[in-house]
């Protein structure tokens, strides 16, 4: 993973994007639970639930901009059935491009609900992971995207 050094602020903006996450984890999950079937009722991915850059660009961009984080880019994204997991890089977006602010790095579960993409915990959707083990059998991501998904940190 890359480190980047943060400005005070940006740490400050970076745990209040992991709250928010966690905050829309819990939406997300109701939403879908609720019946809802456009992303656009729910917020994520009204651009449409293929696993591409910007649909999945899409999600990200609602789930961290509740913190005031921009998508400043996919790093990479790698698609199996309906699980998506992505490297993104992160931006402050009240911070000027002129600041010189790198951005930070973090990574994203997602698997797809009819026609939104909808963000998964890794501690639940990875399943027990024993250290140095294989696959564990309450995994939820598939077996192709397991190691990507799951033990990158």
């Amino acid at each position: 993973m890359i480190s980047r050094t943060l400005r005070p602020h940006s740490r400050a903006a970076l745990g209040a994007a992991a709250f928010v996450s966690v905050l829309l984890f819990a939406g997300c999950s109701a939403a879908s639970d609720s019946g809802h079937s456009s992303g656009d009722e729910s917020g994520h991915a009204a651009s449409g639930s293929a696993c591409d850059e910007a649909s999945v660009g899409d999600t990200l961009g609602h789930i961290v901009g509740e913190a005031r984080m921009v998508v400043a880019s996919i790093d990479s994204l790698d698609c199996s059935g309906d699980w998506a997991f992505a490297s993104a890089t992160l931006a402050d977006a009240d911070a000027s491009a002129t600041e010189g602010e790198e951005g930070m790095v973090d990574v994203f579960l997602l698997q797809r609900d009819g026609d939104i993409w909808v963000l998964k915990a890794r501690e639940t959707a990875c399943g027990t992971i024993s250290p140095g083990g294989p696959m564990p059998a309450d995994a939820q991501v598939p077996a192709d995207l397991w190691e990507r998904a799951c033990l990158t940190s």
